[in-house]
């Protein structure tokens, strides 16, 4: 019962995400921020999952995680950088989940931590484009 309420949310989630972004830059960057927050409210779930080590939360948690990438608006930024760096993310992903599935806490840390980092550079990347500075996969980088 509890997988398929999370799926539902999550199902709304995806579908939110392909139908939010238009032409008005201060609708996109509100609705990219609320899809972020449910990026983050998935991140905290998969963290109290390595933590508590419920495998069953982590591998929920980490599907919705692979899905939402698949919504992504930042694919549309012409990043020539990105789709490699998400192609890494998702690998990265799926090694969490089979972890989980495994229930081997071990490499689930390890792969979560490798995801953990990502999403602090991808951040760190997008802090600078919004502020002007060098693009991600430029030469000035």
């Amino acid at each position: 019962m509890k997988v398929s309420c999370v799926l539902r949310v999550v199902c709304v989630i995806v579908a939110t995400a392909f139908t939010c972004f238009g032409d008005d830059p201060k609708v996109d960057r509100a609705n990219m921020q609320i899809f972020m927050r449910q990026k983050l409210d998935v991140a905290k779930a998969i963290t109290e999952g390595v933590v508590l080590e419920k495998f069953d939360m982590i591998s929920i948690n980490t599907a919705a995680m692979r899905r939402m990438t698949k919504t992504n608006f930042w694919i549309q930024t012409g990043n020539t950088n990105y789709l490699a760096k998400m192609t890494n993310f998702q690998a990265d992903l799926d090694k969490l989940f089979f972890a989980a599935g495994d229930r081997n806490l071990d490499q689930a840390t390890a792969a979560y931590g490798k995801i953990l980092k990502s999403c602090v550079d991808c951040h760190h990347i997008v802090r600078k484009e919004q502020l002007g500075l060098p693009r991600w996969g430029s030469q000035e980088e």
